[in-house]
Formats: C-alpha cells, sequence, structure tokens
C-alpha cells in the first residue's frame, strides 16, 4: 500500500513535531484501519461505508484491516510566514513536500 498524508502546522514546533513522527526507520510501517472507522459512511450524509470503497474487501469486516506501507509521503501545509521561513532554510527528505495554506 502507498500513502499520502496531508498535515496542516499551525506553528514551526508543531511541523517539527509532525516531522519526526514520518521520519523513515529501519522497521516496517503498517496501516491498520479499525473496524468502526472501515464501517464509518466514506462521506457526511453518504450511506456507502468505506470498506466497500476498498475493492479487496468482498464482505464487511469484522476486524480490522492491517497492511504493510510500502511507500509513504508527507504534504506538509504552513502558514505563508513559517513556509517562507522554513523553505529558505530547510531541506526536505526524499518523502516530504511542503506548501502554504491559507489558515
Amino acid at each position: 500500500m502507498d500513502i499520502l498524508c496531508i498535515e496542516a502546522c499551525g506553528t514551526v514546533q508543531n511541523l517539527m513535531d509532525k516531522r519526526s513522527r514520518f521520519a523513515p526507520s529501519v522497521t516496517s510501517l503498517l496501516a491498520v484501519c479499525p473496524v468502526d472507522w472501515l464501517l464509518a459512511p466514506v462521506q457526511p450524509g453518504h450511506a456507502v461505508p468505506r470498506w466497500r470503497m476498498i475493492r479487496m474487501l468482498k464482505r464487511e469486516p469484522k476486524e480490522p484491516l492491517i497492511l504493510p506501507v510500502r511507500d509513504a509521503r508527507v504534504l506538509f501545509a504552513l502558514k505563508p510566514k513559517d513556509y517562507l521561513g522554513f523553505a529558505q532554510t530547510q531541506t526536505a527528505q526524499p518523502h516530504e513536500f511542503f506548501c502554504p495554506m491559507d489558515r
């Protein structure tokens, strides 16, 4: 499984905390999808549960879905002033992307 994470960072300290969570490691990464999450609707007001959108599940799950993560990318959204200062002084890791956000 490949994943894309989007993290909105309100402060530079918050960015640094979130970056450390996604730092590469020598251990395997597993994505755990709890049953309650799988059974919840795809979007508010829709009746289709998430598990139906995952084409590999043929029937309603009774236990969490656990999948190995092959590749992860993270988009960090920063306030414009933080983005400018950070982008001028830091180098992104290969899995990281940065962008400014309005709020």
